[in-house]
Formats: C-alpha cells, structure tokens, sequence
C-alpha cells in the first residue's frame, strides 16, 4: 500500500504533466488564434483596399459623387430611388445630378434626383425663408469672406444671401452662394462645413466661377 506521501508525490506529478499539457494547447490555441487573426486583418485591409461594389450604375468613375460615403456596398436599385411612394431610379437624372456636383463642387445643382440614401448635397430651397437661418447663415458668409478679405487684401462685405445647398452626415456642410458689395457687386460661394461642437470651417471661399 502506498503511503499518504507518497500518493500526495505521485498526484503532484500527475498534475504536473496536466498543467504542462494544458499549457501547451494553451500555446497552440493562441498560435491558431493569432494567424486567425492576421488572417482576418489581411481580409480586413483587402476589403477595404478595394473599391465599392456599384453594380450597373454609374457606369464610371466621372459619374461618381466627389461626397462619397465608404466602407459600404450598393448593389441594389434601391438605393437611388427617392424617399417618396413609388419613387424609381431615374438614371439618366441621376448622371446630370452627379456630373453637376462634380463641376461646381456642390454648389450648383439644377436636376436633383430626390432625397435618398445616395444622394450627398441636397438643395434647400426654403431654408433662407426664416429669418433666424438667414442671419445664421449670412453670419458664416460673413466669416468666410473676412478669410478671403485677409488673403487678398480686399475689403469685400456680404450683400443678400442668393441660396443654399446642404450636404453631410455627423458634421453639416453648407454650399452657400450670396452677393458682395465693394464698389461693385459680384457673386462668390462659400463651403461651410458646421461640425458637431459648432466650430467653423471653411474649405471654400471664392468668386464664383464664370460659366
């Protein structure tokens, strides 16, 4: 009969070899669990290397919003067609639309297919109809435009706000298109982008371009 010791060594030992056994699936298990996942990031890095999947439309890069929203993958009609009953996808009022935003960088937009999820600036036809957005807005022309004065050593002040075209998601964008007053009066726009602590930005301050 085995003494209580030396049952006590012989159930130490045998743990012993458990713990070491365990131990090395353990390392194996997160061998396995580490290629897994560099496996995952080099899938991960090759999805997002490549392009989003548009099938059928557009038809090309130039028709493309220069707004684009990432990491998603449109392949349905759905997508473009309007926030309205029975709304269709109208494609060749969808290629005017893009091709407008693309030459006047959002601020010109004379065929607007409808809200919907694909569509990145939007006209707002009766923002300007409220006093208080009036002012806010000729307010941020008027900031915009003391950036321009700076620059250029001029001294131009905003006149009448003309209109207004909207555009973002976490942070607003305004494409705003106003008249100037020095002398002589002229036309310029302003990209305001409103980010979500109401700080300002401008990325655009300009004449607007002749046609």
């Amino acid at each position: 009969m085995n003494s209580p010791t030396a049952v006590f060594m012989k159930e130490l030992v045998k743990k012993e070899g458990d713990d070491e056994n365990f131990q090395a699936q353990k390392k194996l298990k997160i061998g396995d669990d580490e290629i897994s996942d560099v496996k995952e990031k080099d899938k991960f890095d090759e999805d997002m290397n490549g392009d989003p999947e548009i099938t059928d439309f557009p038809e090309s890069d130039e028709d493309l919003s220069p707004i684009v929203r990432v990491c998603c993958t449109y392949d349905s009609e759905e997508d473009y067609c309007p926030d309205y009953p029975n709304g269709k996808m109208d494609k060749p009022l969808w290629d005017k639309y893009y091709k407008q935003i693309k030459e006047s960088e959002g601020f010109d937009i004379q065929d607007f297919p409808g809200r919907c999820w694909m569509t990145t600036v939007f006209p707002l036809p009766y923002y300007l109809d409220d006093p208080k957005n009036y002012k806010k807005l000729k307010d941020y022309a008027s900031k915009a435009l003391k950036l321009y004065n700076d620059d250029n050593g001029t001294c131009y002040e905003v006149d009448k706000m003309l209109k207004v075209n909207g555009g973002g998601c976490s942070d607003f964008i305004y494409y705003l298109t106003f008249t100037v007053k020095n002398g002589v009066d002229d036309i310029f726009q302003a990209k305001v982008v409103e980010e979500m602590d109401f700080s300002l930005e401008f990325p655009i301050v300009r004449p607007k371009p002749k046609a």
